[in-house]
């Protein structure tokens, strides 16, 4: 049987995996294995998202300020 999370679930995964490492949850030999999880999450939590093209604030031509 096969367990699906919400996007929401996997978002806040994310962010527990997070906030532990900043506060020193995991030692230096556990942290590949961590990384690639919390890597994982975030690749299937970005294969849901639809695509959205990026907008940028950036002006397109070169801004040249008098």
């Amino acid at each position: 049987m096969k367990t699906q999370f919400e996007p929401q679930e996997l978002q806040l995964m994310a962010q527990i995996i997070d906030l532990s490492s900043q506060r020193g949850a995991f030692r230096a030999n556990e942290m590949l294995a961590v990384g690639a999880l919390h890597k994982k999450i975030l690749d299937t939590l970005q294969a849901t998202q639809p695509n959205v093209p990026e907008t940028s604030n950036q002006p397109k031509e070169p801004y040249i300020k008098d």
